[in-house]
């Protein structure tokens, strides 16, 4: 196939100019302008290569034919890559074409940082039917996407300088991205230039297997080519995939909480009233938004294992400001503190919750509206969020839309466009919703008790709560069911014990203590609702272990033997309990000498004191 140029402005493109012949194994190369003139040349007939870096770190190859001098390069100067990979970029017309079925015979053309750029952009098309808009759209989702590559430690600042680098050049270049033709004929120009040059290199010297496979894909090219010079990239919809195509298009989930949570699909959070559903949305922040490698462990209810994401945006409409850094500030000190390198954080510096990647806004979103669809997405672009947390839905659903709850044909694509706000900027969303008032308590929740048409239908994972029992007012214990699944597979059914503790005159006592039960321990409990005996045992036992701690003079410690003495335990359930005590920093480790010796020992704390004194009075 020769390489006719259309009617448009051509690009000319340094390098050498390859034209594909009719036949299937030939390539045409024209004279080089170094002394070397092979018109036509078989694949199997030319020269070894040999690979080498240049001065640039550019990877580059040697053919020998009739002169030394002359440099085949397999992998196009930084100038090129620049240039093709801004009209693949910014020519929109051209992205069903090139993301499409094509996707991995062009990518291999780009090089290094270019490809990665590529790849980054082609996993969010798949997602959403479109690449990132704007440059540092572009740059935090490849940036994200090698901290996956390198599983969560952050690129060197090399490789996200030459990134950024290479993104603003692609967008501040000063071309024309006139239509599809023109920019198809700059990217035809990069595959023969480059991709076909690579994919003789690559099959040089390798056997015949290297040979076919360099010549379906040169097959490959030549298909792509004839349709960027048909102008491709028409939106083509409703089109039929083999389950070779569909294997090669889809894409597994990724867990943001392992077991409950996956990326990408709209979740919700519901439950009846007062059934701690916005400290639940807070306690879920707080995992997500945990710093990688940082003191805060992130699990979610202190159970769940999370993959914390780059921000988190929380709208919370309901609880307040001061209410709201409370929970935030009372979940954070349930987690585990801890340094990387397994060394305690020292206490009493900088506030845990400082460290968060997490955004707050106390003002509802009316996402009926232009204007607030347009804010948010500006406030996920500016973060970086990957998930963002809508607290009520009620507020931010209905407010200024002129829907009624009840329909589901209005309330289906209210709810589509309140998706495609977050997901169209790479975030996932997450509404806290209401139950009806009809469930009882001690029912397990599912997805039809929660209220408005269409919101059930909608939730591609879900988090589902409601009272086993009714809320302890004595004591501020809240015991639920939490049922959670997904259409990715994942399901279960849980209880959830939660602690907030009593409010004093000074507006503090708060807390947040967490116990995920399974169904048997949740079914062991009596009618009255009290906790299994293996859980009320556990308590019993930290209560026994903070009371022997306290009769000891201000700051000692005691070993572990000794507090199996004092409270009449194993060692495997003592140590669980102190682990737990540790946790809520109740009691922290010590050393202890007895004999001249060292031993492991532990200490009250002073909020293990204050601990025993609210029980005391209660």
């Amino acid at each position: 196939m020769s390489n006719n140029m259309t009617s448009h402005d051509q690009v000319q493109t340094p390098g050498p100019q390859n034209h594909l012949t009719n036949n299937a194994d030939r390539i045409e190369f024209p004279e080089c302008g170094r002394g070397c003139n092979n018109s036509v040349t078989p694949i199997s007939q030319l020269a070894p290569i040999t690979p080498r870096w240049d001065s640039t770190r550019s990877f580059q190859t040697h053919t020998l034919c009739e002169s030394e001098n002359y440099i085949n390069p397999w992998i196009a100067p930084r100038e090129e890559d620049a240039t093709a990979l801004a009209h693949v970029l910014r020519c929109t017309d051209l992205h069903d074409c090139l993301f499409g079925e094509h996707i991995n015979t062009w990518n291999f053309c780009f090089a290094g940082i270019a490809q990665g750029i590529v790849s980054a952009a082609y996993d969010f098309f798949i997602r959403h039917g479109r690449i990132p808009e704007g440059p540092e759209s572009l740059f935090r989702l490849v940036s994200q996407s090698l901290i996956a590559e390198f599983r969560g430690l952050k690129p060197s600042p090399g490789q996200l300088e030459q990134t950024r680098e290479m993104i603003e050049q692609a967008y501040s270049l000063d071309i024309m991205v006139v239509d599809k033709y023109h920019s198809g004929e700059v990217i035809r120009n990069h595959l023969l230039n480059f991709g076909v040059t690579k994919l003789i290199s690559n099959a040089n010297g390798k056997g015949p297997l290297a040979l076919g496979m360099a010549v379906e894909k040169i097959h490959a090219i030549q298909d792509l080519i004839r349709e960027l010079q048909q102008g491709g990239g028409q939106v083509r919809r409703l089109t039929p995939l083999s389950v070779k195509e569909l294997r090669r298009a889809a894409r597994p989930p990724e867990w943001f909480v392992r077991d409950v949570m996956v990326r990408d699909e709209t979740m919700f959070i519901a439950g009846p009233m007062k059934a701690l559903k916005s400290g639940i949305a807070v306690d879920l922040a707080v995992a997500l938004s945990s710093p990688i490698g940082g003191p805060i462990k992130p699990t979610f209810l202190n159970h769940f294992d999370v993959n914390p994401v780059n921000h988190v945006l929380l709208f919370s409409a309901e609880s307040g400001k001061w209410v709201t850094l409370q929970r935030i500030d009372n979940v954070t000190a349930s987690r585990p503190s801890q340094l990387a390198h397994g060394r305690r954080m020292p206490l009493g510096t900088l506030p845990l919750a400082d460290r968060l990647n997490l955004s707050l806004v106390f003002d509802p979103p009316q996402l009926a509206i232009k204007k607030d669809q347009e804010t948010v997405r500006r406030h996920i672009r500016e973060r970086g969020a990957q998930v963002v947390i809508f607290d009520p839905f009620y507020l931010i659903a209905l407010t200024g839309s002129g829907v009624e709850a009840s329909n589901v044909m209005q309330m289906g694509p209210l709810i589509r466009i309140m998706e495609d706000v977050c997901k169209d900027e790479g975030a996932t969303p997450v509404f806290v919703h209401h139950f009806n008032k009809s469930i009882k308590v001690g029912t397990k929740p599912e997805l039809k008790d929660m209220t408005f048409a269409g919101a059930g239908e909608v939730a591609a994972q879900w988090l589902l709560l409601n009272h086993r029992v009714g809320f302890d007012s004595e004591t501020g214990d809240c015991r639920l069911w939490m049922q959670f699944g997904g259409r990715a597979g994942q399901y279960g059914l849980l209880g959830v014990d939660i602690h907030e503790g009593r409010l004093d005159e000074e507006f503090r006592g708060r807390e947040w203590r967490v116990s995920v039960l399974d169904h048997e321990e949740v079914t062991g409990s009596n009618s009255c609702g009290r906790q299994s005996s293996r859980a009320q045992r556990d308590l019993e036992r930290q209560h026994d272990i903070l009371k022997h701690l306290a009769n000891l003079a201000e700051g000692s410690g005691e070993s572990l033997n000794a507090i199996l003495r004092a409270v009449n335990s194993r060692s495997d359930t003592c140590h669980r309990s102190l682990q737990e005590l540790v946790t809520q920093r109740l009691v922290e480790e010590t050393t202890v000498t007895r004999n001249g010796r060292n031993y492991s020992g532990w200490r009250l704390t002073q909020a293990g004191r204050e601990r025993l004194q609210r029980s005391s009075q209660t």
